[in-house]
C-alpha cells in the first residue's frame, strides 16, 4: 500500500513536478488527476503530493470543455491549454524514460486523453524512440501491475432532425456518422497504443466513452489481448458508456475475442469481474466461469439497466451448471442464475 510519501495524485499541467523527481525515486503510485467538476458536480480533486516536490496550479483557461463542446472553445483559449497540456505531457514522458518512475506499481489517468499517440503516428520522439505515456510505461515501469484508466473522449457525431424525428417515431437509435477525427488532439484512449504496450497486469479498471453514441462496435481484440498478457490478474473491472440499439452489437462491447484461441483463459488469481455494457456468447460465458473457479464477485450490468438478454454476459443461458465457481460471494449477472439458486 502506497504511504504519502510515495504516492502523487496532480494534474498532466505540472511540468515542475515531473522535472524535480530524483533519478529512481521512490514513487510507487501515480495518479494524473482531472482538473474540472466529475460526475454528478463533485469537487474538483486536489494535489496529493510528498513533502518537498511542487504542487500544480491550474488557471481556468486550462480547464478543458466537454468533449461536444469543444468546437465552441476559443482559438486562443485552446491554443494555450493544447500547449500547456503537451508540454507537461512530455516532461511526464521524459520522466518515465529516465528512469524515475522506475518504482511505479499503480498508475492512474483519469483526465482526457494523452495527445501523444503512437498508434495513430503523433508521438514524442527520445534518443529515436517514438514514445507516448503508454509505450513509456511499458519501457522503463517494470513494476506496474495496476492501471485505471479513464477514456473520456467522443467521437464526433453528426445527424439530421429529420433523421432524430423519424428514428424516434420507429423507436430506432438516431442516424448518426462518425467523423472519425474531429480535432486532431481528440483520440480517444481505446485506439491509443495503451493495449499494445502494456502487459503483467494485477488489476485492470477501464472506463470508456469513447463509442458513447453507439453507432459503430467497440473493437475488443487488442484490449482483449492485453488481458490474456495479464494472466495474474486479480481485479479487473470495465465499464463501457454507449447508447446503440438494443440487441446490437453496438449496445454492448463483446469480450468474445478473448477466446478466439480456442483455449480457456485462466486467471488464477482473479478475484473479481466487474464489467458494464459488456457480452459474451453463452458458450465462452460457461467456459470462463468453469476456468475461474477463484472467483468471489461476479457482477455484469449495463447502464441504467437497459439491457436484453441479447446485450448479457452469457445470453439467454439461463442457469449456471452446477460446480462453477465454488467460490462465489456476489454474483449478479442479468439473465442468469448463479450458484445455489
Amino acid at each position: 500500500m502506497s504511504s504519502p510519501s510515495n504516492s502523487i495524485s496532480t494534474t498532466i499541467y505540472n511540468e515542475a513536478l515531473f522535472s524535480a523527481l530524483p533519478r529512481a525515486s521512490t514513487i510507487a503510485q501515480l495518479t494524473i488527476r482531472q482538473t474540472k467538476k466529475l460526475d454528478g458536480g463533485r469537487a474538483v480533486p486536489v494535489d496529493q503530493v510528498p513533502r518537498g516536490l511542487p504542487k500544480s496550479s491550474v488557471s481556468r483557461n486550462l480547464e478543458p470543455p466537454e468533449p461536444d463542446k469543444e468546437a465552441l472553445e476559443i482559438p486562443e483559449h485552446r491554443k494555450t491549454r493544447l500547449d500547456a497540456y503537451r508540454a507537461g505531457e512530455e516532461k511526464l514522458i521524459h520522466a518515465i524514460i529516465d528512469g524515475k518512475l522506475a518504482n511505479l506499481t499503480s498508475f492512474t489517468w483519469d483526465t482526457d486523453p494523452p495527445l501523444y499517440d503512437v498508434r495513430s503516428g503523433v508521438s514524442l520522439v527520445i534518443d529515436g524512440q517514438e514514445l507516448d505515456i503508454w509505450t513509456a510505461l511499458g519501457k522503463r515501469c517494470p513494476k506496474l501491475v495496476h492501471l485505471q484508466v479513464l477514456d473520456s473522449a467522443e467521437y464526433n457525431y453528426v445527424h439530421s432532425a429529420m433523421d432524430n424525428a423519424l428514428d424516434s417515431v420507429m423507436g430506432f437509435a438516431p442516424v448518426i456518422m462518425r467523423n472519425e477525427r474531429p480535432f486532431a488532439h481528440v483520440l480517444p484512449v481505446h485506439d491509443s497504443s495503451i493495449f499494445d504496450a502494456i502487459k503483467g497486469l494485477r488489476s485492470f479498471v477501464y472506463r470508456c466513452y469513447s463509442y458513447k453514441h453507439g453507432k459503430d462496435e467497440i473493437p475488443m481484440d487488442r484490449l482483449c489481448g492485453m488481458l490474456r498478457a495479464s494472466p495474474n490478474l486479480e481485479v479487473l473491472k470495465l465499464s463501457f458508456s454507449v447508447y446503440g440499439m438494443r440487441g446490437t452489437e453496438t449496445y454492448s462491447a463483446s469480450l468474445d475475442p478473448l477466446f478466439e484461441t480456442g483455449k480457456p483463459v485462466v486467471f488464477s488469481s482473479l478475484h473479481t469481474f466487474d464489467v458494464c455494457a459488456v457480452r459474451a456468447s453463452p458458450e465462452n460465458a460457461i467456459v470462463f466461469f468453469s476456468a475461474n473457479p477463484s472467483l468471489r464477485i461476479v457482477k455484469v450490468s449495463h447502464e441504467g439497466g437497459y439491457n436484453t438478454t441479447d446485450d448479457n454476459f452469457g445470453q439467454n443461458q439461463a442457469v449456471l451448471p452446477e460446480g462453477v465457481l465454488p467460490n462465489v460471494v456476489e454474483f449478479d449477472v442479468g439473465g442468469m442464475e448463479g450458484p445455489g439458486k
